[in-house]
């Protein structure tokens, strides 16, 4: 009897043991999963600012998208130094570095239900100045759909899965072509500029007025609504100085504006290259209110795609448009500059706004 009932005490303490035991690994584990915890040590200092080099390898590639800080604009070095939507290169950042998340799992077996294997995610890659690395992770599927604004992700060479409360994806949607992130304007938006106040058309083109320039008018002071404090009013002026000089309807100034800021170009080329823009002679220079001048070249037929060349003195690119859309780098004074416009205008059918990013 003394020897059953030592056998029952050793067996109760067992259970309470082992349940005490099962009761702390639960305890751990809800602590663990539920605290907030970043991709990169605190003490590490890990910031956005850091971050000189962005690597991004597609799913079953060996060939990585690499995304160099060159001063104060993002470049990619693989399609003739192109320039990257640096917005876009902030969302990822912030996404990666300023963001936490939770752990979901320890199981290296169970990747494929996060989108974690080498076949689903992007592996991305973060350096600073030296080449140092301050981030390597890959990038599994939104949580816990596409679309969602957060993301599962783990360390490269760790099992811990964490779900992220932001997702970097976002940074990439509706991106296609060269790579992703490539500005596809031939006014790269990296290179911030104020509202024209001067463009000058250098052309032999008959019909093309020399300048278009602004000037500030007085308010109304006959109107019955006061203008507000700080309102400006302009008004636009085509023509040359000692010559006719003419004034345009807003609206046709603002289409014209509008068309350039979102031109975009076919291809991209060698910058180094020589096209014989001298030779042809017809640039188009805009003045913003700070006085920056950006001149665009226009040059002759690309012969392998059929567009116009076309380069971009401040932002070192040489491009290839649309001829139709060079053709709209000068505007007659009629009936682009001076008459009604259609709608939608040839400028709107040229770019229309929105699309998707190349």
């Amino acid at each position: 009897m003394n020897r059953l009932l030592l056998g029952l005490g050793l067996l109760v303490a067992l259970l309470v043991t082992a349940d005490n035991r099962l009761r702390t690994i639960a305890q751990s584990e809800r602590v663990s999963t539920s605290v907030l915890r970043p991709l990169t040590d605190p003490r590490a200092e890990v910031v956005p600012e850091r971050v000189r080099v962005v690597s991004i390898r597609p799913r079953k590639s060996s060939q990585a998208w690499t995304y160099e800080l060159k001063g104060k604009a993002w470049r990619y070095p693989g399609y003739f130094g192109a320039h990257v939507l640096s917005d876009r290169i902030v969302v990822l950042l912030r996404s990666l570095l300023q963001s936490a998340g939770t752990v979901v799992s320890t199981d290296s077996g169970n990747y494929s239900h996060y989108g974690l294997t080498a076949d689903t995610a992007l592996l991305i890659e973060l350096r600073d100045g030296s080449g140092a690395q301050l981030l390597d992770v890959w990038l599994g599927r939104g949580a816990p759909g596409p679309r969602s604004p957060e993301a599962y992700v783990r360390r490269a060479g760790e099992d811990t899965v964490i779900h992220l409360h932001a997702n970097p994806l976002h940074a990439l949607v509706g991106a296609t072509g060269v790579a992703p992130l490539i500005d596809p304007h031939v006014l790269p938006r990296n290179l911030a500029r104020k509202q024209f106040v001067r463009v000058n058309f250098i052309t032999d083109e008959p019909g093309v007025a020399p300048s278009l320039w602004r000037i500030e008018v007085p308010p109304d002071t006959v109107a019955r609504a006061l203008p507000r404090p700080g309102q400006v009013d302009y008004r636009w002026l085509a023509g040359s100085a000692g010559a006719q000089v003419d004034t345009c309807p807003a609206a046709n100034v603002f289409a014209y504006t509008s068309f350039l800021r979102k031109l975009r170009y076919q291809r991209l080329h060698d910058p180094d290259g020589d096209y014989g823009f001298a030779a042809a002679g017809r640039s188009v220079e805009l003045i913003d209110e700070e006085g920056i001048v950006d001149v665009l070249e226009v040059g002759d037929l690309d012969d392998e795609r059929g567009g116009v060349l076309l380069r971009n003195r401040t932002a070192n690119m040489v491009c290839s448009v649309a001829p139709e859309k060079a053709t709209l780098l000068f505007p007659q004074l009629r009936p682009a500059l001076l008459d009604s416009l259609p709608r939608p205008s040839p400028y709107d059918l040229a770019e229309p706004t929105g699309g998707r990013l190349p």
